[in-house]
């Protein structure tokens, strides 16, 4: 079984390259994720660029994602409501608006397409939508909305040739917050064959604390902060500890070992990472997330012998041994 391992699922910007009769002065794929978001731009020439932001900066905060579609809103820090729909709009504005600042486009003229969730609803989506246009201007003649899972799909066509129509393709989604698998059916528009399945028991930020816990005990740092770990005075710097060890954990896909700066209060240390040791750190809940794959399949009456391919993307999937368990899911 093919496993191919995607960092990120951006839609292909609508009337993308090479569509000189139906391309608008500039199409932008958009995907909001949790950690990170992106927008890609395409003219009818060629790749316009690409403007990745975490999305904290765009939208002040990380964790509205999972919340839209939640009639019960979210508190800011003025303890007033507001809605996670309004937080994704905000963070599409900003984003969209530097895109646009790149490359010099014409706000008028593009055409944004929008990977969105698995999950949501025809109805969520339009919430979204009149969200998103209110923030940003953008009519609804101007904006398409596809699934994560079929731009991941779409893409991995695009980059190593089309799959039969008809074959089954598994897309497994190892995001920040959650983990989504969706099967769906190969063809000029993949069709899901099934409602995805989502577990938030494992997530990328679950193999981030993993990481950062271990690169605590492995140093003695957690010994030596004892009970000052949970001291406001150094969460900043533990917040930027959990980030360096992602990206550790991003660069141990290519490399064998990596080295971890730790400067936490007045600590100054180094952790040495080893690939060998993270994946057996990260091998049980890895696992469990690989369970999905099977009980997708099942729930899609598809033998896995079937499965032309597994489409891996989010941050999470960057572990080396992702690719291993996948394979024998």
């Amino acid at each position: 079984m093919t496993v191919d391992i995607r960092h990120d699922a951006t839609p292909e910007p609508a009337g993308g390259v090479g569509d000189h009769e139906a391309a608008p002065a500039l199409a932008i794929g958009i995907k909001i994720g949790t950690d990170v978001s992106i927008a890609v731009g395409a003219h009818a020439d060629g790749w316009a660029g690409t403007v990745t932001r975490p999305t904290l900066e765009l939208a002040g905060r990380d964790d509205f994602l999972p919340r839209i579609g939640d009639p019960v809103g979210l508190v800011d820090a003025a303890g007033d409501p507001v809605f996670a729909e309004a937080l994704y709009a905000q963070a599409v504005h900003r984003l969209l608006t530097e895109t646009l600042e790149a490359t010099g486009a014409d706000p008028r003229a593009v055409q944004v397409t929008f990977a969105v969730p698995d999950g949501w609803s025809p109805a969520v989506i339009a919430d979204v939508a009149r969200a998103v246009q209110a923030a940003t201007g953008l009519t609804a003649d101007r904006c398409a909305w596809t699934s994560a899972a079929v731009t991941a799909v779409t893409a991995v066509e695009h980059a190593t040739g089309a799959f039969a129509d008809g074959d089954p393709v598994v897309v497994y989604d190892f995001g920040a917050s959650a983990t989504t698998v969706t099967v769906l059916a190969a063809g000029a528009d993949p069709t899901p064959l099934t409602r995805p399945l989502t577990s938030t028991l494992v997530s990328g930020r679950d193999i981030d604390r993993l990481l950062l816990d271990h690169t605590l005990e492995a140093t003695g740092l957690g010994q030596a902060l004892g009970a000052r770990i949970d001291d406001p005075s150094i969460l900043a710097d533990l917040t930027e500890l959990r980030r360096r060890c992602r990206t550790a954990k991003e660069t141990l896909s290519t490399d064998t070992g990596t080295a971890v700066d730790i400067s936490v209060g007045p600590h100054r240390t180094e952790a040495r990472l080893v690939r060998e040791d993270v994946d057996e750190l990260v091998r049980g809940p890895v696992l469990e997330s690989v369970s999905l794959v099977r009980d997708a399949l099942a729930a899609a009456a598809i033998d896995p012998r079937r499965v032309a391919a597994i489409v891996a993307v989010g941050g999470g999937s960057t572990v080396p041994i992702v690719s291993e368990l996948l394979e024998s899911a």
